[in-house]
């Protein structure tokens, strides 16, 4: 018979051996050993940087979009996202390493 603390401790070290992390006896884990909330490659480009402005595509766009007349704002985007080549998925996720809110 299995109590349900058991239970929760079977499915938690089960979940914890998918993510990777390895129990260590003697050590606590905290959520800081866990993969899922370890720092981002990106996050110091957003913490540091949120407007891009370190990137020589992304701040200048983003001021010249934000100038630039309402009407014109949706033609300019798409027009620099062939010239940029981010119809390729890839290249996207690449540059929203750089620039997470481009």
């Amino acid at each position: 018979r299995c109590s349900l603390l058991k239970v929760a401790a079977a499915g938690a070290a089960a979940v914890a051996a998918r993510a990777g992390v390895v129990d260590v006896p003697g050590k606590r884990l905290t959520l800081q050993d866990d993969p899922v909330f370890q720092p981002k490659k990106y996050q110091k480009n957003v913490e540091e940087d949120p407007e891009c402005n370190r990137d020589d595509r992304w701040g200048p766009f983003r001021r010249e979009l934000i100038a630039a007349e309402y009407d014109r704002r949706i033609d300019l985007a798409y027009e620099k996202t062939m010239e940029w080549g981010l119809e390729n998925a890839t290249l996207v996720d690449e540059q929203a390493k750089v620039c997470i809110m481009g």
